[in-house]
Formats: structure tokens, sequence, C-alpha cells
């Protein structure tokens, strides 16, 4: 098991782990108190502990990473989620962003 240090943990702010082999996972001190935030799988989310998100977790390339919280989980999650979304944005748009007007009614 190898830490990431490609830009995803620099958008989170989570140390990222990366799964190379099932049968060598990083694996918490503590499973039943820790929350988890999968960002790339076959099944991406948060999970409130390490047993839940294990089955999700075990699948090569999955990107995982341990919160103390499940909110910090989910931070990391959305927060990946949202800057993804962004980049893909600005290189369909290719740097041109349309006005955004309210509608009235």
């Amino acid at each position: 098991m190898k830490l990431v240090d490609t830009g995803v943990a620099k958008i989170t702010g989570f140390t990222m782990y990366r799964v190379y082999d099932c049968d060598d996972l990083e694996v918490p001190a503590n499973p039943a108190d820790v929350a988890v935030a999968i960002i790339q799988g076959v099944d991406v989310g948060y999970f409130s502990s390490w047993f839940e998100a294990l089955p999700h977790v075990l699948v090569l390339g999955a990107l995982y990473s341990f919160h103390d919280t499940l909110h910090d989980a989910q931070l990391s999650f959305i927060w990946l989620s949202m800057e993804s979304w962004w980049c893909l944005f600005w290189t369909v748009l290719k740097d041109e962003v349309p006005p955004i007007d309210p509608v009235v009614n």
C-alpha cells in the first residue's frame, strides 16, 4: 500500500490511499471508530465505519481516506466531487463562463 502523493490529497486535504493489492489494504487502527470516504471505485461515497466501507474498497484502483468523523468523510467526498465537476465544467466551456441571469416570474 502506498500513500497517494498526487493532487488528490491536495484537493481534499486528507491522506488518500489507493488499492494496488486487495490483500494489502491500509487498515485503520480502530476500524469501528473511523469514517471512510471512497472517492474512486465501483461504489463511491462515505461510510460511518471501516466495516461498512470494506466491501467497496476491495477493488483495484479504489481511492479512499480515513476520518475521525462522518462529517469529515462527507466533506472529503463532496469537496473532491465539486472539484472534479468544476474542472470538467471549465474544460467543456474552454474558459468561457455563460452569464447566469435570474428568472423573474
